[in-house]
């Protein structure tokens, strides 16, 4: 890395959203009163650390974009104990305010500018937008915080201790983290080939309150997973019907259906089964936290990525025990899908990786694309897997919709570049359907 790298980097480290107010002149308190003696962040490691390990985990990890350090903000914010009251952010201006107890600071997407109590501070780079969050250069927000902000180049790791104070030893912190790391990834590479697709608006006159993903029956009936509204949508025939999830007080997160029509969801702590109009709870041995990714195949064996624990998990059909399947998977599985033939397809969320199990045996099939973030999967009758990813475009990152075919990822985002899809599936005839959480709208792309 260039000898600049190293001096720039200490001084121009950047993140995604949330903040605080000091207890004292000196000290933030993390969670449970612990005085904050230093913060530590790693390049591509979904972890970070509060004085010691262990460390707390983040479904994204810091990355190099442009010789620049991004941190995900609402963990640094996290991490300095700030809470998610100290923050807002305005849509219409793509504006942040951060409020201290004597501080207020400002940053607007694409502008090198940075407002701390009203003074504006011109700066070489610009905050990123990354779906629903915004990445920020770190070095303003840490220092306007109260704290002093490092550069660890042999360990390619970010330090931040208060102001005043000395900078103590981080090295089990940073031990720690090593042991977490994950595979480089490059945000600015053009990782998708544009296709022109044409999606068609589906949602009729129904409102919904919030949506995170979608299936499709053998009959090409729609459910949506409206969490907003603790309700799963059903459209038939161009009518949408309820039907309640009355079930431990959960929110429905993910949904999928099996071959005979018995529809499945997964809560944020339950994975419940729908048969003939009363939900079952099939959670049983599973020890989920935080689940993700869910599928059933042709045989009606359930598939769930416990993203928390870093496993993906299967329930046989008429089962009532979970096993693990994760096996040499070694990452951090996000969306979960099965072809014809019973083969599960796994995003690896922070290995910007797509997995596939063969008997027995996880294979990586992302070829020579390149993905960020990859979340939500579906596979059609030929192999073909389609994924919710993103792209840096004009050094914004916006989420965008790519079907995978032999190592090369096609863009078929079409229409749907500023939607931000949450959720994708795919009918019988091949049809590919997407729950937006942005717009709020279920729309179709006829094949």
């Amino acid at each position: 890395m260039k000898k600049v790298i190293i001096f720039a980097i200490a001084f121009i480290l950047a993140i995604i959203v949330v903040f605080p107010a000091l207890s004292d002149p000196m000290y933030h308190y993390f969670q449970d009163d612990i005085k904050i003696i230093s913060v530590v962040f790693k390049i591509n490691t979904p972890f970070y650390t509060v004085n010691n390990p262990p460390g707390a985990p983040m479904d994204v990890s810091p990355f190099l974009h442009n010789d620049r350090i991004y941190v995900p903000v609402r963990f640094l914010s996290n991490a300095f104990g700030i809470t998610t009251g100290n923050i807002t952010w305005d849509d219409s201006t793509q504006t942040v305010t951060i409020k201290d107890s004597d501080t207020i600071l400002q940053m607007t997407i694409g502008q090198d500018q940075v407002t701390i109590n009203g003074k504006i501070m011109q700066i070489n780079v610009s905050p990123l937008l990354i779906q629903n969050r915004v990445f920020l250069p770190a070095r303003y927000i840490a220092e306007g915080l109260g704290y002093q902000v490092a550069w660890d180049n042999k360990n390619q790791a970010v330090i931040c201790w208060p102001q005043g104070q000395q900078r103590t030893d981080v090295s089990g912190a940073i031990n720690w983290l090593n042991g977490q790391s994950h595979q480089p990834m490059n945000p600015s590479t053009q990782l998708l080939t544009a296709s022109d697709s044409t999606w068609v608006d589906i949602t009729g006159n129904v409102n919904f309150s919030g949506l995170e993903d979608i299936a499709v029956d053998s009959s090409g009936n729609v459910y949506v997973a409206d969490t907003g509204k603790r309700k799963i949508k059903k459209l038939v025939n161009g009518t949408w019907t309820d039907i309640i999830c009355n079930f431990d007080s959960d929110i429905p997160v993910k949904v999928a259906i099996d071959s005979s029509g018995n529809l499945y969801v997964v809560g944020v702590r339950t994975i419940e089964k729908f048969v003939n109009g009363t939900w079952i709870d099939i959670t049983g041995n599973g020890d989920f936290k935080m689940p993700h990714g869910l599928a059933v195949d042709s045989s009606g064996n359930v598939y769930v990525a416990d993203t928390w624990h870093s496993k993906i998990k299967k329930l046989a059909n008429g089962g009532n025990a979970w096993v693990d399947i994760t096996i040499n998977f070694d990452g951090e599985p996000y969306g979960v899908a099965v072809d014809g033939s019973g083969n599960v397809y796994v995003a690896d969320l922070n290995n910007n990786k797509i997995k596939k199990l063969v008997n027995g045996t996880w294979t990586d099939i992302t070829g020579n694309a390149w993905l960020i973030y990859p979340d939500s999967l579906a596979v059609d009758n030929s192999g073909n897997v389609y994924v919710i990813t993103n792209r840096f475009i004009g050094g914004v990152l916006y989420p965008r919709i790519g079907k995978l075919m032999n190592g090369i990822l096609t863009d078929i985002t079409g229409n749907e570049g500023s939607e931000r899809p949450s959720g994708i599936a795919i009918d019988s005839y091949g049809n590919i359907y997407v729950s937006n959480a942005g717009s709020k709208t279920i729309k179709k792309l006829l094949r």
